[in-house]
């Protein structure tokens, strides 16, 4: 059964709803236990006087931890079970508020949401920030929100229709879709497998009919093949094996694929699902598979009916889900987004919360590489993310891609800026080091000196640019990031021009020069450390920075930190160096390869 397709199903509620008594009531009422496993529960339920004569069917799901669905890793409790032929698994979720995040990572794979009320305890804010979670995931196609307990309290009738009413208010509030809501006695099973005769004012379908009820899929039918490659193998005569995890509709032997990353077709001569060969593999399904001997493939490569169904993109909105009002983010940090087949490298470059919710905000995110992904509405499968602070490693919470900020993303980059480069040799030179350290001078000089080999240069300057195309920037941290990510992109739009970027700027994030780093092919990216001492910067202070009267509180290297390079192309000993040597230095880089 865990080799099959199975509807996955979140569950979540406070602590001491009921939840892991609602569970252990499906597994009985569903016999999905066996003769041992319940003597034994009866066995225990007889020494707690609590229960009398009736079953803590909470016990049948001990050893709930001994299983783990695929892709689920962030403390989420999981238990099999099937039911009119059909697969399913609970992924249940801690209780405890402070445990969102495990909602959160569930929510990310779930078909199904089953949320617990205790009738007694009411609606809290943990359920509504339970709801706005759910509801945030286009994955999950069905909500269902249980009031459990309401054979204990007086008036179940009144309680039901009064917190049906205002979880329905929340949901029209906040545009969300009206969940099917359902009182539930877990303990005695009413409204469980069966319509509960004691609880004639509500007559909607039992919770097991409600969950075994079909839903439609409507992301995924526009985008035809979508798999993953997750390892490669050799097998017994040295042939290369790749374990493919299948996403979206099946395909077959002979079956034309493409790579996303290289656009090279793929073609599958062979398929072995558990030591068998198989002709096909269906939707959710995972298989072993050998290509065509000259197809290339690597691990997390994406293999796609259509080229053109992802996105490449290197800018993105978010929609974000907090897993702690503890843990905040910022404006600027550096993070990592870790895709279900990919991890990428970024920055926050802008934070909005209109849900005016702690738990929800939408985030503009700039990534230091081109990736390729879907729109979280249209295929959820390779939208879905968990963010990383790289500085701790500590993670901060989920999201998805709701669309990309780049122009053209659907356009496959050109291989005219490759042939380009490979025969003109060009590099660029990114400049970097303290106000006045000589960084403008040494680029002037070796532009004069590329003019006299005939080659096609431009400087960037950092103070023409200020005054330009970045004047709408000051000088706070968010802003001289976003500064240096617009010099980054226009000298990679010079270099596939072929025109050698010559960038001299302050650039003092070690993350904003790795950034402009990632956009280049490995060794057309020359970083170059001009290292001059702040005292002899302040000597020459070309611009008046450093005047007591000019009144400046964020110079660099005084008010703001400078990241000295961890480990540039060059470094230029100015206070050492000639003007002549410096630039015949990096002359070198080019006229002599």
């Amino acid at each position: 059964m865990k080799n099959s397709n199975f509807t996955k199903i979140l569950t979540a509620g406070s602590v001491d709803s009921g939840k892991s008594t609602l569970l252990g009531r499906i597994l009985y009422d569903t016999e999905n236990y066996n003769s041992d496993e319940l003597e034994n529960v009866i066995a225990k339920t007889k020494k707690n006087p609590h229960f009398k004569n009736k079953i803590d069917f909470s016990l049948l799901l001990d050893g709930l931890l001994d299983e783990a669905t695929e892709g689920i890793t962030i403390d989420l409790a999981h238990k099999y079970f099937q039911y009119n032929d059909k697969n399913y698994v609970f992924i249940d979720s801690p209780g405890h508020i402070e445990y969102l995040q495990n909602t959160a990572s569930g929510a990310t794979f779930a078909d199904i949401a089953l949320l617990l009320i205790d009738s007694k305890v009411g609606i809290t804010q943990q359920t509504l920030n339970h709801l706005e979670i759910v509801n945030m995931f286009s994955n999950i196609k069905k909500i269902i929100v249980c009031i459990n307990k309401i054979d204990s309290i007086k008036q179940p009738e009144k309680i039901y229709k009064t917190y049906k009413q205002k979880i329905n208010e929340f949901c029209i509030e906040k545009g969300f879709e009206i969940p099917q809501v359902i009182p539930i006695s877990a303990l005695e099973g009413q409204n469980i497998k069966n319509r509960s005769k004691k609880m004639n004012f509500y007559n909607g379908p039992s919770l097991l009919n409600l969950i075994e009820k079909d839903y439609q899929d409507k992301n995924t039918n526009n985008f035809g093949t979508i798999a993953i490659v997750q390892n490669v193998l050799r097998g017994e005569n040295n042939d290369r094996i790749f374990t493919i995890k299948n996403l979206n509709s099946r395909f077959s032997i002979g079956s034309p694929l493409y790579n996303a990353r290289t656009n090279e077709k793929i073609t599958v001569k062979k398929i072995f699902k558990d030591f068998d060969s198989k002709k096909t593999i269906q939707k959710n399904e995972t298989a072993n598979v050998q290509i065509n001997e000259k197809a290339t493939l690597n691990n997390s490569d994406i293999l796609l009916k259509e080229v053109n169904n992802l996105i490449q993109t290197s800018s993105i909105k978010v929609t974000y889900v907090h897993i702690s009002r503890e843990i905040e983010i910022s404006k600027s940090q550096r993070i990592q987004l870790n895709f279900r087949n990919q991890k990428v490298n970024g920055y926050i470059s802008k934070i909005e919360n209109k849900q005016n919710s702690s738990i929800i905000s939408f985030l503009t995110i700039e990534l230091e590489n081109k990736i390729f992904l879907t729109e979280y509405s249209k295929f959820s499968a390779l939208a879905v993310f968990s963010i990383i602070d790289i500085s701790d490693n500590e993670t901060l919470g989920f999201g998805f891609v709701n669309h990309s900020l780049d122009k053209g993303v659907h356009v496959i980059e050109s291989e005219t800026s490759k042939f380009i480069n490979t025969k003109n040799k060009i590099k660029c030179f990114w400049l970097t080091g303290l106000p006045s350290s000589g960084k403008t001078t040494i680029a002037n000089s070796l532009g004069l000196e590329l003019a006299k080999n005939h080659k096609l240069f431009y400087i960037i300057d950092g103070d023409s640019i200020r005054s330009n195309l970045n004047s709408d920037l000051g000088f706070t941290k968010s802003d001289r990031i976003e500064n240096n990510r617009r010099v980054a992109h226009l000298a990679k739009i010079l270099y596939d021009s072929g025109v050698i970027p010559i960038v001299s700027t302050v650039s003092p994030n070690q993350s904003s020069r790795e950034f402009a780093r990632s956009l280049f092919p490995d060794g057309d990216f020359i970083e170059v450390f001009v290292n001059t001492s702040l005292e002899e910067c302040i000597k020459r202070d070309v611009k008046d920075l450093y005047k007591s009267d000019k009144k400046i509180k964020n110079i660099t290297g005084i008010h703001t930190n400078y990241d000295i390079p961890s480990s540039p192309e060059v470094i230029l000993d100015t206070e050492n160096l000639s003007l002549e040597e410096e630039t015949q230095i990096l002359l070198d880089l080019l006229i002599k390869e």
